[in-house]
């Protein structure tokens, strides 16, 4: 699930995530899917499918779901937003909308651990969205981006996903 991301002009951009980033978000889906009953989380989605994987019941995809485990305390976020690529967040919506299955980030917290929102149409009309994106670990010019800014007092404990979903 790691290949080079295209740039234009067909240059290709080095891919960041480690073997550790993989081992830790396969421990948040193993999480996630403690309180998921009948519904499975996939195998990680084929790269070109942006998201990072659907919740499923018996083939039938229900959600689509982007994965983010970060090593800051949520308190770490007292801008008080949450930030995701706004790249990112309008292809999961262009997925719930094709599909008519909701699209929620997954965000892993060290202190509070996982938690989950649903971003909609309705978040790309509402948050805030700037420019920006990493500073002070910046890896490339490609980590300065438009983000979709969301507040985070609108992340609910991951105990709530499946309601969200039936």
């Amino acid at each position: 699930r790691n290949p080079p991301k295209k740039l234009k002009e067909n240059r290709v951009r080095k891919t960041y995530e480690t073997e550790e980033d993989r081992k830790r978000e396969q421990e948040t889906v193993n999480h996630i899917q403690k309180y998921m009953g009948d519904m499975k989380i996939s195998p990680s989605l084929p790269y070109s499918y942006t998201v990072d994987r659907a919740v499923i019941i018996n083939a039938d995809i229900r959600a689509w779901l982007e994965i983010k485990c970060q090593q800051y305390k949520l308190e770490y976020y007292t801008l008080p937003e949450y930030w995701l690529s706004l790249r990112k967040a309008n292809e999961g919506i262009q997925w719930a909308r094709v599909t008519k299955r909701p699209f929620f980030l997954i965000a892993t917290f060290s202190d509070v651990g996982v938690r989950f929102t649903e971003i909609t149409l309705d978040c790309l009309q509402n948050y805030k969205i700037e420019y920006g994106g990493r500073t002070r670990t910046q890896r490339d010019a490609e980590d300065q981006e438009l983000i979709l800014k969301i507040p985070v007092d609108n992340f609910y404990k991951i105990e709530e996903l499946k309601e969200r979903i039936q």
